[in-house]
Protein backbone atom coordinates (compact mmCIF):
# COMPACT_ATOMS: atom_id res chain seq x y z
CA UNK A 1 0.00 0.00 0.00
CA UNK A 2 0.90 3.31 -0.68
CA UNK A 3 -0.89 4.94 2.37
CA UNK A 4 2.31 4.87 4.86
CA UNK A 5 3.73 8.37 4.01
CA UNK A 6 7.19 8.44 2.64
CA UNK A 7 9.70 10.96 1.97
CA UNK A 8 12.10 12.11 -1.02
CA UNK A 9 15.39 14.15 -0.08
CA UNK A 10 17.59 15.83 -2.26
CA UNK A 11 20.78 17.00 -2.76
CA UNK A 12 21.02 20.38 -4.62
CA UNK A 13 23.93 21.46 -6.57
CA UNK A 14 23.98 19.41 -10.02
CA UNK A 15 20.95 17.36 -8.74
CA UNK A 16 17.83 20.03 -8.81
CA UNK A 17 20.39 22.06 -10.93
CA UNK A 18 22.33 21.83 -13.73
CA UNK A 19 25.91 23.44 -14.71
CA UNK A 20 25.63 27.14 -14.87
CA UNK A 21 25.73 28.67 -18.74
CA UNK A 22 25.09 24.79 -19.76
CA UNK A 23 21.47 24.65 -21.17
CA UNK A 24 22.42 24.22 -24.71
CA UNK A 25 24.55 21.14 -23.54
CA UNK A 26 21.38 19.78 -21.12
CA UNK A 27 17.95 18.91 -22.85
CA UNK A 28 15.40 19.78 -21.01
CA UNK A 29 17.25 21.87 -17.85
CA UNK A 30 16.18 25.55 -17.57
CA UNK A 31 17.94 28.85 -16.99
CA UNK A 32 16.15 31.51 -15.01
CA UNK A 33 17.43 35.16 -15.47
CA UNK A 34 17.33 36.69 -12.20
CA UNK A 35 18.60 33.94 -9.80
CA UNK A 36 22.31 33.80 -8.81
CA UNK A 37 23.49 30.24 -7.80
CA UNK A 38 26.75 30.67 -6.14
CA UNK A 39 27.82 27.07 -6.87
CA UNK A 40 31.12 25.66 -8.34
CA UNK A 41 31.81 29.23 -9.31
CA UNK A 42 28.41 30.76 -9.92
CA UNK A 43 26.40 32.08 -12.69
CA UNK A 44 22.64 32.05 -13.37
CA UNK A 45 20.70 29.74 -11.99
CA UNK A 46 20.02 26.77 -13.63
CA UNK A 47 16.80 24.10 -12.95
CA UNK A 48 17.26 20.30 -13.78
CA UNK A 49 15.02 18.49 -15.86
CA UNK A 50 14.46 16.77 -12.24
CA UNK A 51 13.58 20.23 -10.39
CA UNK A 52 11.18 21.06 -13.54
CA UNK A 53 9.54 17.63 -13.20
CA UNK A 54 9.18 16.44 -9.70
CA UNK A 55 5.88 15.88 -10.01
CA UNK A 56 6.14 13.46 -12.47
CA UNK A 57 8.39 10.94 -10.32
CA UNK A 58 6.66 8.48 -7.02
CA UNK A 59 7.71 11.63 -4.71
CA UNK A 60 4.72 13.17 -5.91
CA UNK A 61 3.25 11.70 -3.34
CA UNK A 62 6.03 12.23 -0.56
CA UNK A 63 7.18 14.83 1.77
CA UNK A 64 10.33 16.15 0.39
CA UNK A 65 13.45 18.00 1.61
CA UNK A 66 16.60 19.28 1.43
CA UNK A 67 20.38 18.22 2.50
CA UNK A 68 23.06 20.20 0.62
CA UNK A 69 26.46 20.83 1.43
CA UNK A 70 26.39 23.91 0.11
CA UNK A 71 24.43 27.03 1.09
CA UNK A 72 21.59 26.75 -1.60
CA UNK A 73 23.17 30.40 -2.41
CA UNK A 74 22.19 32.17 1.62
CA UNK A 75 19.96 33.19 3.88
CA UNK A 76 16.73 34.77 2.37
CA UNK A 77 18.22 34.18 -1.13
CA UNK A 78 15.98 33.87 -4.55
CA UNK A 79 17.63 30.44 -5.25
CA UNK A 80 16.30 29.09 -1.31
CA UNK A 81 13.02 30.71 -2.77
CA UNK A 82 12.61 28.81 -6.02
CA UNK A 83 14.28 25.37 -4.49
CA UNK A 84 11.47 25.18 -2.02
CA UNK A 85 9.26 26.43 -5.05
CA UNK A 86 10.46 23.43 -7.39
CA UNK A 87 10.08 20.94 -4.50
CA UNK A 88 6.10 21.62 -4.48
CA UNK A 89 6.45 24.33 -1.44
CA UNK A 90 5.42 24.55 2.17
CA UNK A 91 2.83 21.92 1.39
CA UNK A 92 4.87 19.27 0.84
CA UNK A 93 8.32 20.18 2.99
CA UNK A 94 5.94 21.09 6.04
CA UNK A 95 8.53 23.98 7.04
CA UNK A 96 9.90 26.88 5.09
CA UNK A 97 12.93 27.49 6.93
CA UNK A 98 16.50 26.02 6.27
CA UNK A 99 18.64 24.47 9.06
CA UNK A 100 22.29 24.47 9.64
CA UNK A 101 23.21 19.94 9.95
CA UNK A 102 24.27 21.24 13.80
CA UNK A 103 20.67 22.38 14.22
CA UNK A 104 18.05 20.82 12.55
CA UNK A 105 14.50 22.19 13.06
CA UNK A 106 13.34 21.61 9.78
CA UNK A 107 13.29 19.39 6.31
CA UNK A 108 15.56 21.96 4.23
CA UNK A 109 19.28 21.16 5.38
CA UNK A 110 22.58 23.00 4.12
CA UNK A 111 26.12 22.97 5.11
CA UNK A 112 25.47 18.90 5.37
CA UNK A 113 28.69 17.19 5.22
CA UNK A 114 29.51 15.31 2.36
CA UNK A 115 29.79 11.61 3.09
CA UNK A 116 28.08 12.13 6.42
CA UNK A 117 24.28 13.11 4.40
CA UNK A 118 22.83 9.76 5.98
CA UNK A 119 23.32 11.41 9.39
CA UNK A 120 21.22 15.30 8.01
CA UNK A 121 18.60 12.70 6.43
CA UNK A 122 17.89 10.89 9.52
CA UNK A 123 17.91 14.59 11.65
CA UNK A 124 15.01 15.60 9.28
CA UNK A 125 13.21 11.93 9.60
CA UNK A 126 13.15 12.71 13.39
CA UNK A 127 12.13 16.37 12.78
CA UNK A 128 9.16 15.28 10.82
CA UNK A 129 8.03 13.08 14.16
CA UNK A 130 8.78 15.04 16.92
CA UNK A 131 7.78 18.49 15.33
CA UNK A 132 5.11 17.31 13.06
CA UNK A 133 3.94 14.17 14.30
CA UNK A 134 4.45 11.91 11.22
CA UNK A 135 6.61 8.62 11.53
CA UNK A 136 8.10 7.71 8.31
CA UNK A 137 9.69 4.41 8.41
CA UNK A 138 13.54 4.33 7.13
CA UNK A 139 12.78 2.04 4.31
CA UNK A 140 10.24 4.99 2.97
CA UNK A 141 13.12 7.43 2.74
CA UNK A 142 15.07 7.99 -0.61
CA UNK A 143 17.79 10.38 -1.26
CA UNK A 144 19.33 11.42 -3.98
CA UNK A 145 22.37 13.22 -5.10
CA UNK A 146 24.77 13.51 -7.98
CA UNK A 147 28.04 12.22 -5.80
CA UNK A 148 28.90 8.45 -5.68
CA UNK A 149 30.78 9.06 -2.20
CA UNK A 150 27.56 11.09 -0.65
CA UNK A 151 25.42 7.63 -1.85
CA UNK A 152 27.64 5.21 -0.38
CA UNK A 153 27.32 6.28 2.80
CA UNK A 154 23.63 5.50 3.25
CA UNK A 155 24.75 1.63 3.45
CA UNK A 156 24.04 0.00 6.28
CA UNK A 157 21.40 3.67 7.22
CA UNK A 158 18.71 1.85 6.83
CA UNK A 159 17.28 4.24 3.92
CA UNK A 160 17.91 3.84 0.04
CA UNK A 161 19.69 6.07 -1.61
CA UNK A 162 20.56 6.34 -5.19
CA UNK A 163 22.81 8.67 -7.67
CA UNK A 164 21.31 10.52 -10.49
CA UNK A 165 22.85 12.89 -13.29
CA UNK A 166 24.66 9.38 -14.22
CA UNK A 167 24.58 10.00 -18.15
CA UNK A 168 26.38 13.87 -17.78
CA UNK A 169 29.12 14.08 -15.28
CA UNK A 170 31.15 17.04 -14.75
CA UNK A 171 34.61 17.20 -16.51
CA UNK A 172 38.04 17.07 -15.46
CA UNK A 173 37.98 18.71 -11.74
CA UNK A 174 34.38 18.31 -11.69
CA UNK A 175 34.19 14.85 -12.49
CA UNK A 176 33.02 13.90 -9.29
CA UNK A 177 29.85 15.83 -9.85
CA UNK A 178 27.15 15.69 -11.80
CA UNK A 179 26.97 18.01 -15.03
CA UNK A 180 23.29 18.36 -16.12
CA UNK A 181 21.41 17.28 -12.76
CA UNK A 182 18.89 14.82 -11.95
CA UNK A 183 15.97 13.36 -14.52
CA UNK A 184 13.04 12.62 -13.17
CA UNK A 185 13.63 8.77 -14.80
CA UNK A 186 16.31 8.33 -12.40
CA UNK A 187 14.00 8.86 -9.64
CA UNK A 188 12.50 5.66 -8.95
CA UNK A 189 10.88 4.36 -5.11
CA UNK A 190 14.31 1.31 -5.31
CA UNK A 191 14.47 0.09 -2.18
CA UNK A 192 18.87 0.05 -1.15
CA UNK A 193 21.53 2.28 -2.28
CA UNK A 194 22.48 2.52 -5.53
CA UNK A 195 25.60 4.24 -7.60
CA UNK A 196 26.06 4.90 -11.56
CA UNK A 197 26.90 2.14 -13.75
CA UNK A 198 30.73 1.96 -14.29
CA UNK A 199 30.93 1.24 -18.13
CA UNK A 200 27.96 -0.79 -18.51
CA UNK A 201 27.68 -2.60 -14.96
CA UNK A 202 25.42 -1.87 -12.17
CA UNK A 203 27.54 -1.56 -8.87
CA UNK A 204 24.73 -2.46 -6.08
CA UNK A 205 25.58 -2.41 -3.05
CA UNK A 206 23.45 -2.23 0.45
Amino acid sequence: GHDAPCLCVFDVDRTLTGKQRSTKHCPGTKEIHGIYDGAYGGGTFVASKLALHLHDTFCHRCFRGIVTAGTASGVLSKERARILRLLGGIGVTLSNTWSHRDKVHSSLVVEALDGHKHESVRQVVNWFERNRGIRIEPKRVHFFDDRGDNVKSFTGSGFSARQISCSSRGRAAESAVGFCGGKPDEVVEDIGVQICPVAGRRLLRG
